[in-house]
């Protein structure tokens, strides 16, 4: 795992260091860490990011490199509407007929993926110390959670091919809640499915600015940005 930039909500040791030892943790009462995958938890070389751009770009859609930028962390899906739509509403097609062909660019994109991620020569992995992290943070009690922007087929995928499954403690995708980052409503549904009641005692990672307002709009009591992805 990478260096990390903490935003604690509270509390810190002396000297203004934060304890992000587990059992430091856990001792400060959290309970839950939810994860983003890509670029925080798994090494995907930002294939996520060039398979949206060739997609959107093969449609003709228009968008800077900053523009795109301020999209890291989303709901896919929301993407490519939000530029389709720019480029294409108020030109004569229906509401249905937008969404049907966002849609259509939205399954292209997830063909992209799994050829990337499944196919013959697929190179995504995880970060080295992420198994070590995640088997800390159980034994202190703490419960491992993913929270991510991929359709449930992709983050099952993944969780799979990366043999994640016996290490986390569930997962949660966008498309299951409605909507996805900076909106909380990923890390309250975890919440949830874990009983956890207040807010404070989870902590949020990832490594895109949409990462750290989700967990700031959820009210986790941590809010963690890693160095090794988008943002």
């Amino acid at each position: 795992m990478s260096h990390h930039v903490g935003e604690p909500a509270s509390k810190r040791q002396k000297g203004g260091q934060a304890n992000t030892h587990p059992v430091g943790l856990a001792a400060m009462g959290i309970k839950m860490v939810v994860f983003d995958c890509a670029g925080t938890v798994i090494d995907e070389g930002a294939i996520v990011y060039e398979s949206l751009r060739k997609v959107m770009s093969d449609e003709g859609l228009q968008f800077t490199e900053d523009e795109f930028n301020q999209w890291h962390g989303a709901n896919k899906v929301e993407v490519i509407r939000h530029f389709y739509l720019l480029e294409h509403n108020g030109k004569g097609k229906t509401e249905v007929e937008l969404e049907e062909r966002v849609q259509f660019l939205y399954q292209e994109f997830q063909n992209l993926i799994k050829k990337a991620y499944f196919g013959a020569g697929g190179s995504i992995k995880l970060f080295d110390g992420v198994l070590d992290l995640f088997s800390d943070l159980r034994g202190a009690g703490i419960k491992v959670t993913l929270d991510t922007g991929y359709p449930r087929e992709i983050a099952d995928g993944l969780i799979a091919s990366l043999q994640l499954e016996k290490h986390i403690d569930g997962s949660c995708v966008a498309e299951e809640v409605g909507a996805g980052r900076p909106f909380p409503y990923m890390i309250h549904s975890l919440m949830k499915q874990h009983k956890i009641m207040d807010v404070r005692t989870v902590a949020k990672v990832g490594d895109t600015a949409r990462d750290m307002q989700e967990g700031r709009n959820a009210g986790c009591g941590w809010v963690v940005g890693v160095l090794s992805g988008a943002d």
